[in-house]
């Protein structure tokens, strides 16, 4: 199927698909397990079944195209046709029960708008998990920004830094905050803000 979109599905669906004649926007719904459309194939018995649909051609410029999932979708960045793209430059998963935007571009289709629990997901208990597909997960403040520890009775909160040498008289910081020495050594590599606002009152504890 040359030059139409395939998303590989996981978790037990199948894919609907729009019909193949051009329109500004096109509904695909995701039904479970294994029912398909003429415009796609499933296989597998319901309990992680994988399906490929393929959505119409032409992919015009800026032409949308709505999915919605009732099982939770995984959608490939690669083997793809018409090339699929989204902002993490990896395989996307769209839990059940959200959405998925397209828009064409360039002759194949970009992610404008989903919801995604690869690398935020909620619980469902009010919880948030942030993760990631592989590797580490990078906190990176811009410029003199610092991670920053707030709650709901504690606006101003705690920060945590890292830097090279002393803060002492040097970083100013609320207390309860931590300053990690990346120069390391014995004493002097992990510090904690004992009182005020300021740049004194640091102490170092390793």
């Amino acid at each position: 199927m040359s030059g139409a979109l395939r998303s590989d599905t996981r978790a037990g669906s199948a894919l609907a698909t729009s019909p193949r004649r051009p329109r500004p926007l096109a509904t695909a719904c995701f039904a479970p397990y294994g029912r398909h459309s003429p415009h796609g194939r499933s296989t597998g018995n319901g309990g992680g079944a994988a399906a490929t649909a393929y959505v119409g051609l032409p992919v015009w410029q800026n032409k949308e195209l709505a999915i919605d999932c009732l099982a939770a979708t995984t959608f490939a960045t690669t083997g793809s046709s018409p090339v699929q793209s989204n902002w993490t430059g990896a395989p996307i998963t769209v839990p059940a029960g959200a959405s998925i935007d397209w828009v064409g571009n360039g002759g194949g289709w970009r992610a404008a708008r989903f919801t995604q629990s690869d690398y935020v997901s909620p619980n469902g208990d009010g919880s948030l998990t942030v993760k990631t597909q592989s590797g580490d997960i990078s906190l990176h403040p811009a410029g003199a920004g610092m991670v920053r520890i707030i709650s709901d009775t504690e606006s101003v909160g705690a920060v945590e830094l890292i830097g090279r040498g002393s803060p002492l008289n040097a970083v100013p910081a609320p207390a309860g905050s931590t300053f990690r020495n990346l120069n390391g050594g014995v004493g002097s590599t992990f510090w904690v803000k004992q009182s005020g606002t300021g740049s004194s009152n640091w102490v170092a504890v390793a």
